[in-house]
């Protein structure tokens, strides 16, 4: 606790996460050497799809992270059956991260963003060119 408490006093961040599994194993050798160097406290691994468990556990069982942050709520319990059992058994903190509503992210310019009731509103169509 006194190392991690000095390594954040001195700007260290205390975690970093490899996000969705993209290229891991050459993200945790660069978030290995920054802990060593002292600029990470822990390594953790993430992803919010349950599709990409199986991977997560791979990473997990390398040894390599000392934590995981997974979808975890009411509506998405898939974790339960093989993610918290291993992170329990090899000691691996775990974060949640619980988005409750299944909605769709959307982005500005995205025209899916466009509500009928808004068109309907507004008077006219998305896209709909005006004589």
């Amino acid at each position: 606790m006194e190392l991690r408490d000095a390594l954040l006093r001195r700007g260290a961040s205390s975690s970093n996460q490899v996000h969705n599994l993209v290229r891991w194993e050459q993200r945790l050798t660069l978030l290995e050497r920054e802990r060593d160097r002292g600029a990470v406290v822990a390594i953790g691994a993430t992803h919010y799809s349950p599709s990409a468990f199986g991977e997560l556990a791979r990473v997990m069982r390398t040894g390599r992270i000392s934590a995981i942050q997974i979808p975890y709520n009411p509506h998405e319990r898939d974790v339960e059956r093989e993610i918290l059992p291993l992170a329990q058994e090899l000691g691996l903190g775990v974060r949640r991260h619980a988005p409750v509503r299944r909605r769709r992210r959307r982005w500005p310019g995205d025209p899916s963003r466009a509500s009928s009731s808004r068109c309907a509103r507004s008077g006219s169509r998305r896209g709909a060119r005006r004589s």
